[in-house]
Parts: structure tokens; sequence; C-alpha cells
């Protein structure tokens, strides 16, 4: 039984195997076709531009004159590009750097302004120290007239000593003190 569908399998096959033939043939036939329209194709275009070059060699050195201008223009524009953009930078840069320079500058001012009111502040306190010293030193010396006016002369010659001229001192107490 299993012999009886083997030919009939066989035969099935074989029109697989002519119809698979058969289809091989006809692409094997349109490659070929498409590769003479390919070649056909590349005849005439080789045709076209040699009579394009023998009927315009003029238009296609201008074409390629045109090509290169442009492509050096558009180098010219990459490189303007490139400066303005480091021109800009430069500018941001430089302004950055100004405005720091000012806030500097306005901090040393405000630091200079201090300085100046911390300086005349010293120089109130010395005159006010000048002063009260003159004044100590007034009173003082009032003082001493006072106890010389009250006949305290016998009490020792250094009170007296202390206002002599400085040649006829003595080295006491006051000298010591007064210089």
């Amino acid at each position: 039984e299993d012999w009886k569908g083997v030919p009939k399998a066989v035969r099935h096959l074989q029109g697989e195997v002519a119809g698979l033939f058969s289809l091989l043939k006809s692409e094997e036939e349109q490659r070929a076709e498409t590769q003479n329209n390919v070649t056909l194709l590349r005849g005439d275009v080789d045709g076209l531009r040699s009579k394009l070059q023998e009927r315009m060699p003029n238009r296609l050195e201008e074409v390629t004159d045109r090509v290169a201008s442009l492509e050096a223009a558009f180098q010219h524009v990459g490189a303007s590009a490139q400066s303005d953009m480091e021109t800009v930078a430069a500018k941001k840069m430089e302004q950055l750097c100004t405005d720091r320079l000012s806030a500097v500058d306005l901090e040393l001012a405000r630091v200079s302004g201090e300085a100046k009111q911390h300086r005349e502040c010293l120089q109130q306190v010395k005159r006010r120290q000048q002063v009260l010293s003159e004044e100590f030193l007034g009173r003082l010396q009032a003082l001493v007239e006072k106890l010389d006016v009250q006949g305290l002369e016998h009490v020792g010659s250094p009170l007296k000593n202390s206002r002599a001229p400085s040649r006829e001192r003595s080295p006491g107490a006051g000298a010591a003190k007064r210089s």
C-alpha cells in the first residue's frame, strides 16, 4: 500500500521541480534583460555626457567654478561665524571682568570711607587726649603753685624742683614722671 502512493508523490515532486526550474529560468531571463537594460542605460548616459561636454564645455567649467566659489564662501562664512562667536565670548568675558572690577572698586571705596572715618575718629581722640592732657597738666601746675603759695616749701624740694627748668631739676619722682 505504501508503494502505491510513492509514484504519485514522485510525480508530484517532479511537477514541483519542473515548476521551480521554469521559475528559475524566467528569473535568469529577467536578470539578463535587466543587465542588458543597465548596460544600455550606461551607454546612453555616457553618450549624453560626451555630447554635453562637446556642446557645453564652458558651462561645465562654469558650474565647477561656481561650486568651488560656493565652497570657499561657505568656508569664509564658517570662519566668520567662528570669529563672531569668539568676539561675542570675548565681549562677555570683558563685561564680566568690568562688572567684577566695578564691584571691587565699590568695595574699595566703602573700605576707604570706613578707613577715613576711623582715621578722623582717631584724630578726634588724639585731639581730645591732648586737650585733656593739657587740662590735667594745667590743673596739676595750679595745684603745685597753690601748694607753694600756702607756704609748704618746707615739705621738700621735689615739688619745687619739679617746676624748675630741666637743667636745675634734681632727679626726683616728678622729673621721672614728666619725662
